[in-house]
C-alpha cells in the first residue's frame, strides 16, 4: 500500500530489516529455490520505489541483497539504537549493590550474566555448562545469572547446573541495574540488542564467533567457538582479571555512546531524510 500511494502523494519511503543469517534459512529444495527466485524478482521491483533500506547488521544486508533482491546501493547498515541515558556505566548506586547482595554474590565473585529468552535458539544453557565446567575445575568464583523466561524444560536444565541461578523477567527500565551489578555479559548464539545495552553499562561481552557485526566486540569483548562450552569457559578465564574487565568495559560504553546511541543514530536518520535520492 505504501508503495502504491508513493507516486500520488510524493513522499519518501524508508525501510528497515532485521533478518539475521542466524534466523534465516536459505532455500534448499527445488521448490524453495523457485519460490526464492520469485521473491527476489519482486524485491527488485519493490526496491526501485524505496529511497533507502536500513539493514541493522552486515549479515542482514547480505540476506536482503542476496535473497530478497534489494539493491545494494539502496542499503546503509544502521544498528538498533541504545538509550544511553538509561544504560550507562556502573555508578555503584545502593540499588546496584543490593541486587548483588540479594543474589548472594561476594565482592570477588565473577558474575556471568545472560538476559533474554531461555530457548535452544538463544543457547543460554551453553553458558550454564561453561560456568559449571569452571566450577568443577577449581574456579568457584565464576557464577552464572540468567534473567528472563522461556521453555520450562530448558530452564530446568539451567537450574540443574552448578553455580547458576535464574531470576525472573525484569522490565527494561530496571534491567540496567543488573548489567551494572554483574561482571561479564554473555549471549551464546544469536544477536541481541541486550549485547549493546550491556556494553553501554560498561560490561565486557562475549558472543558467538558467527555473529557478523564485528564492531560489537572490537576492543570490548571476546568471541568463542560456536556451541563449544569449554571454549566459552576458556574465554571467561581470560576475563578473570578485574582490571581487564574494567578496561574493556570503558571501551565498550564509549563505543556504544558514540556509535549506537539514540541521539547519534537519530541525527543520522534526520540527515538521510533530507537528502534527495536517485531512483
Amino acid at each position: 500500500m505504501a508503495i502504491n500511494l508513493k507516486s500520488k502523494y510524493r513522499y519518501k519511503l524508508f525501510c528497515e530489516s532485521r533478518m539475521h543469517l542466524s534466523i534465516y534459512t536459505p532455500p534448499k529444495t527445488f521448490l524453495q529455490i523457485i519460490k526464492q527466485i520469485k521473491t527476489k524478482i519482486k524485491g527488485r521491483r519493490i526496491s526501485e520505489q524505496i529511497d533507502k533500506f536500513y539493514p541493522i547488521a552486515p549479515d542482514v544486508k547480505y540476506v536482503i541483497t542476496k535473497y530478497f533482491g534489494i539493491k545494494e546501493k539502496k542499503c546503509e547498515i544502521s544498528s538498533l539504537a541504545v538509550d544511553t541515558d538509561l544504560f550507562s556505566p556502573d555508578i555503584k548506586t545502593e540499588e546496584v549493590c543490593q541486587i548483588r547482595n540479594k543474589m548472594g554474590y561476594k565482592d570477588d565473585d565473577i558474575v556471568c550474566l545472560y538476559t533474554g529468552r531461555f530457548t535452544e535458539s538463544k543457547g543460554p544453557l551453553i553458558l550454564a555448562k561453561a560456568v559449571e565446567y569452571l566450577q568443577l575445575n577449581g574456579h568457584a568464583k565464576f557464577k552464572g545469572l540468567f534473567v528472563g523466561q522461556g521453555d520450562f524444560d530448558y530452564q530446568d536444565n539451567i537450574k540443574k547446573t552448578k553455580g547458576c541461578t535464574i531470576h525472573p523477567f525484569v522490565e527494561v527500565n530496571k534491567l540496567s541495574k543488573f548489567y551494572q551489578s554483574c561482571d561479564i555479559g554473555i549471549w551464546p548464539l544469536q544477536e541481541s540488542t541486550s549485547q549493546l545495552d550491556a556494553a553501554a553499562c560498561g560490561m565486557p561481552i562475549i558472543i558467538n564467533e558467527k555473529v557478523e557485526d564485528n564492531l560489537r566486540t572490537d576492543g570490548n569483548g571476546l568471541r568463542y567457538k560456536d556451541r563449544d562450552y569449554k571454549d566459552l569457559a576458556s574465554k571467561l578465564l581470560l576475563l578473570e582479571d578485574k582490571k581487564k574487565r574494567i578496561e574493556l568495559g570503558l571501551i565498550g560504553s564509549k563505543k556504544v555512546h558514540d556509535y549506537y546511541s539514540w541521539n547519534y543514530l537519530a541525527r543520522k536518520k534526520i540527515a538521510d531524510f533530507s537528502i534527495e535520492y536517485d531512483r
